[in-house]
């Protein structure tokens, strides 16, 4: 049974989880303008390639205080209210044909599990590697349990959850679209980039990585978000 692990932002859908969490979030009151302030900057700063692979330890530091409940629950009527429909159909068709042919599906996301939850479950992925916010009482603290799932932490996380079950990356095929991938991507069998972002292409063809594009998503092809 081969193994097919997924990013998620720009991979299986058109967009950032974590932006249509933060513009509910803000609408909802949850955090506040001041909070996120910085992220702009910093979205610039990791398009540039000139931030420091530590940054996600502290990116979620606006979220301390807020109730682990407040952040499931908002993150599941935002996935419901607009990332449902940015998923892309070709993401779609491409996990019923693996599923077909009896292959194992895994998600690996640097973003919150929180956030990538709502996704996996609409997908009916029950393995996922993401970023564990750590919680006291029930309340984020803003900081992260371990190492955010990022560049050579998220191969370290994923190879990890093979270790587990006495397995090696050899056998898996890793699907992403992201440059700070590359770690995970060279580690498995098989690498396909999605959507690359332009260091990422350069990288591809230099390897001989397959290519996949995805465009179409589920709103623009006027599909029902319910997989069920």
């Amino acid at each position: 049974m081969r193994t097919h692990i997924f990013d998620v932002d720009h991979t299986l859908i058109s967009g950032s989880t974590g932006g249509w969490f933060v513009r509910a979030a803000l609408r909802s009151g949850l955090i506040s303008f001041r909070q996120v302030a910085k992220f702009p900057f910093q979205w610039l700063l990791y398009k540039l390639a000139i931030i420091s692979p530590d940054f996600m330890n502290t990116e979620f530091r606006s979220f301390q205080g807020i109730l682990k409940e407040d952040l499931d629950e908002l993150s599941r009527a935002s996935f419901r209210d607009r990332g449902s429909g940015m998923v892309f159909t070709g993401a779609l068709d491409l996990i019923d044909s693996i599923r077909a042919s009896g292959g194992r599906l895994v998600i690996a996301s640097s973003s919150p599990l929180f956030l990538v939850k709502p996704l996996a479950d609409h997908l009916g992925i029950e393995e996922v590697v993401a970023t564990q916010l750590e919680f006291v009482r029930g309340l984020s603290t803003g900081n992260v349990v371990g190492e955010a799932v990022f560049g050579e932490h998220k191969r370290t996380a994923v190879a990890a959850l093979f270790a587990e079950r006495g397995e090696t990356l050899n056998d898996a095929v890793f699907y992403s679209d992201s440059f700070y991938d590359v770690p995970l991507l060279e580690a498995c069998g098989e690498a396909v980039v999605v959507n690359p972002d332009a260091r990422l292409r350069r990288i591809a063809a230099l390897r001989g990585w397959r290519r996949l594009r995805f465009r179409e998503t589920v709103r623009r092809r006027g599909l029902a978000s319910d997989r069920s």
